[in-house]
């Protein structure tokens, strides 16, 4: 969603995925189903106007764009389609991933009542190193999840501090903010609430909160414009199953205390020291949200889907890592350290044999996509990787010296301004670009989902059906069996909140899924449990 929103100015799914001859999901709104934030555009927006800049000082944006006839005259602020400038614009996202995690970490590294020697430092890169960070900031960069450590950052400056009213109005915009980049952040409320520990009165609390309004207020617009309804997107994961949360913390799929299993120590640290502290603490505070957090993502996270380990606590980890240091300096702190990056490392390079994603595929693409294009044969782009490298070195210049001068008034109203622009560009272009492609004729093959369960088929049952395979790989014939009966129910609650007639029918009409190199395997792996 954000990268549709960058690179077109609207949410219509013309120029993304699919052509009119295709049949495709819509929703009430004719746009692409999906249920991503959409705030972390608002962080992409300085890198693709660089990569613009940089692209027309070399020359590679002079070749004519060939658009399709149904997209000719559409509102499109960006317009980084079909030539070379696509490259600059791929790179600069990828690398801006990269740099704003960056950035994050070297904001938490600034806070004092964090990091209280150079042991912490030290112990705190070990601990990073011990989760899924690294994996998401190089070779699958990801937008939300990492953008959010920014905020975090941004929170864990008011700790011990004595709040005026400007900090008030910046907490409520921060949270509010990071809602929008990331809504998992909503569960952060007991973290807010102890930082408003000595300003619970009418008047402060009301401060904040409508600052959290503004703050939360383009993400509620920019669902509007995609679902035709004022939903939260995501908002599937308030609609929990207690039954999975053991799946989403220990399952050897892609639970989050497997794949990480420092979290889990710092997790059991943390309360141990709650326990015998036996009052309202910081760390009661972030065993609260962590808690909420994974109670209410167990009806999504188990599945997996895309999801490698604990991304989805990505932003979280600073808070990991406080619950973590209650072991002070003693010698167990840093065995265990060790013992967790070296579980982690060993997991991580397993993962990838198993081949459940292609990272060394992703890691040719993000960096040297130059070697695989045509863009290469023309002498005239000899300069490129020289071009590549200036692109990825002036924004790491500007966001170091940022990192030593910024205020956290300065970055908020530099986020909100940019999220409110490209919001209200939505806003606009989505109507026009959507009544055009009405007109033309675009639409006549699609069906327009009536329902969000629906709306969101294609991610979920995909999902269902990875977990699936996954299960019967590794022989736990059993839970593959019910992993493909909970399939079955969701494609059939499905189908009788439509008008379609039989799962076949719904499937032509998610030609992603079929194309999938999962999906051919499912179909006929499934034959077998179903016999």
């Amino acid at each position: 969603m954000t990268e549709s929103i960058l690179e077109d100015g609207d949410l219509n799914i013309a120029d993304e995925l699919f052509y009119p001859e295709q049949k495709f999901l819509l929703t009430e709104s004719k746009n692409y189903p999906h249920h991503h934030s959409s705030g972390a555009v608002a962080g992409w927006i300085p890198f693709a106007l660089y990569s613009k800049i940089v692209s027309s000082v070399s020359g590679l944006n002079n070749e004519e764009l060939q658009f399709e006839d149904h997209l000719k005259g559409f509102k499109k602020p960006f317009n980084f389609r079909r030539d070379g400038s696509k490259f600059f614009w791929h790179m600069s996202l990828v690398f801006g991933n990269i740099l704003l995690t960056a950035f994050g970490i070297f904001l938490l590294f600034k806070n004092k009542s964090i990091f209280k020697s150079q042991n912490s430092y030290r112990d705190f890169c070990i601990f990073i190193l011990s989760t899924p960070l690294i994996y998401y900031m190089t070779l699958e960069p990801g937008a939300s999840n990492n953008m959010s450590l920014i905020f975090t950052a941004l929170l864990l400056t008011y700790i011990e501090k004595d709040l005026t009213k400007k900090d008030l109005i910046l907490i409520g915009l921060i949270w509010g903010l990071s809602f929008s980049v990331r809504i998992g952040n909503f569960f952060y409320f007991p973290i807010i609430l102890y930082i408003l520990r000595n300003n619970l009165k009418l008047k402060s609390l009301s401060i904040a909160a409508v600052s959290t309004l503004v703050g939360i207020l383009p993400h509620f617009i920019n669902e509007k414009i995609r679902f035709g309804e004022m939903v939260v997107g995501y908002s599937n994961i308030f609609y929990f199953n207690p039954i999975l949360i053991w799946e989403t913390m220990f399952s050897p799929y892609k639970g989050i205390f497997i794949f990480s299993p420092i979290l889990f120590v710092a997790i059991l640290i943390g309360l141990l020291e709650v326990i015998r502290e036996k009052k309202l603490t910081l760390k009661l505070a972030i065993i609260l949200s962590i808690g909420l957090k994974v109670f209410f993502f167990g009806s999504t996270y188990s599945h997996g889907g895309g999801v490698f380990g604990a991304r989805q606590f990505i932003q979280d980890l600073p808070f990991f890592f406080i619950l973590f240091s209650s072991l002070g300096n003693m010698k167990i702190r840093n065995y265990l350290l060790l013992i967790g990056f070296s579980v982690s490392t060993y997991i991580y390079i397993f993962y990838i044999n198993q081949g459940l994603f292609l990272p060394h595929d992703m890691l040719f693409s993000n960096y040297f996509s130059l070697w695989s294009s045509n863009i290469n044969n023309n002498i005239e782009y000899s300069a490129y990787p020289l071009l590549k490298l200036v692109n990825f070195g002036i924004p790491l210049i500007i966001l170091v010296y940022l990192g030593r001068k910024i205020k956290n008034d300065l970055f908020v109203i530099f986020f909100a301004v940019s999220l409110y622009s490209i919001t209200f560009i939505n806003l606009k272009n989505n109507d026009l670009n959507t009544k055009k492609l009405t007109k033309s004729g675009y639409y006549n093959n699609t069906f327009t989902a009536n329902s969000l369960d629906m709306a969101l088929a294609y991610e979920n049952i995909g999902s269902m059906q990875e977990r699936f395979l996954f299960l019967h790989h590794r022989h736990r014939e059993e839970e593959a069996q019910e992993a493909l009966r909970v399939r079955k129910d969701y494609v059939k609650s499905i189908i009788q909140t439509s008008n379609l007639e039989n799962e076949k029918e719904l499937l032509k009409y998610i030609p992603e899924l079929s194309s999938e190199r999962h999906h051919g395997e499912f179909l006929k792996v499934s034959k077998r449990y179903e016999h």
